[in-house]
């Protein structure tokens, strides 16, 4: 066989390779021979290592970042099923908080199946219910609408997550909850658990008129409302004996010494901020207090959070005692 293109393949295949790159790279046969690129051309593109075929009739553009949103497209590419990114997944790819590493999920509608083989690696879900209404093209990708998606996520998420992922989607999205709770009460089937997470927290959302700007403020709530953790104060300015300046803090417990910091280490440290953070810090001790991290513990259960701010109350006023 020759080692050569016809002379409308490589237009054809940089035609095809484009269409692909909004797609992650995926594009299935039958779409590529739209593009003019005939069983032989891509034949000898694979041979060239242009283009791989992970799954049959789906093919991949060589070169192109092998990520989670890739994976999940080679798997919806192969299906007939019309499945969409689901779940977490779809929370990932709204950028809700506290999802920023969800796993690759996936619902398809009954009776629609995928293969497993296909879809290793790959959270599949199914439901009787998947209106037009309820998909939506994200980042390339079929996907739950933002409605569906926070339905759906009381299923695999505990109460607090849905609050939390609410919280994001309100302050990200501006999402309308007349809209959210039409699309629960539509979907909600007996058994289905998520619908009613989400509902619960809008009437939350409904009984309290206001929603958390952010997650850092709802766990400030809770904070407030434990009886161990002494009161607190906000943007609290630390000076040292003399009167010098030493930092503000975001939060700050004054009888336990004790500062609380709305940013993890994660985002706090940095080439530019380490040197400032570990420098307020070790002044910050110097003067006897401590700080706390607050989004470190972004991924648990506030009431962890508070108990362990009590904890650390509780042992900080105990050696103040004993001093």
């Amino acid at each position: 066989m020759a080692d050569t293109f016809r002379p409308m393949s490589a237009p054809a295949l940089r035609a095809m390779a484009e269409f692909a790159a909004t797609r992650h790279g995926v594009i299935v046969r039958s779409l590529a021979a739209s593009f003019g690129l005939t069983p032989y051309d891509i034949r000898a593109a694979k041979q060239r290592g242009w283009i791989t075929e992970p799954v049959r009739w789906v093919l991949v553009i060589s070169g192109h970042p092998s990520t989670w949103e890739q994976r999940l497209a080679i798997v919806i590419a192969s299906s007939t099923a019309q499945p969409v990114v689901s779940n977490g997944a779809a929370a990932r790819s709204f950028g809700l908080d506290a999802f920023g590493s969800a796993p690759p999920e996936i619902a398809v509608q009954r009776p629609g199946r995928i293969s497993p083989t296909v879809a290793a690696g790959v959270i599949v879900h199914q439901t009787s219910v998947l209106e037009p209404a309820d998909r939506y093209l994200r980042n390339g990708l079929p996907c739950t609408s933002l409605a569906r998606t926070l339905s759906d996520l009381g299923s695999t998420e505990s109460p607090d997550r849905v609050w939390q992922a609410l919280i994001s989607a309100r302050r990200l999205h501006r999402v309308n909850p007349m809209w959210l709770q039409q699309t629960a009460v539509r979907v909600h089937r007996p058994g289905q658990t998520g619908t009613g997470v989400l509902l619960a927290a809008l009437r939350r959302w409904s009984s309290e008129g206001t929603i958390p700007d952010s997650w850092f403020e709802e766990l400030v709530r809770r904070l407030l409302d434990h009886p161990e953790i002494p009161p607190m104060q906000s943007q609290f300015v630390l000076n040292d004996a003399r009167g010098q300046f030493v930092a503000r803090l975001d939060l700050a417990i004054p009888a336990a010494r004790l500062g609380l910091e709305a940013h993890s280490r994660r985002f706090h440290f940095g080439p530019i901020s380490e040197p400032h953070d570990e420098d307020r810090d070790l002044r910050a001790a110097a003067v006897g207090w401590e700080l706390l991290y607050l989004g470190w513990y972004a991924q648990r259960r506030p009431a962890e959070i508070a108990a362990l701010v009590a904890q650390t109350c509780r042992a900080r006023l105990q050696v103040q005692r004993s001093a």
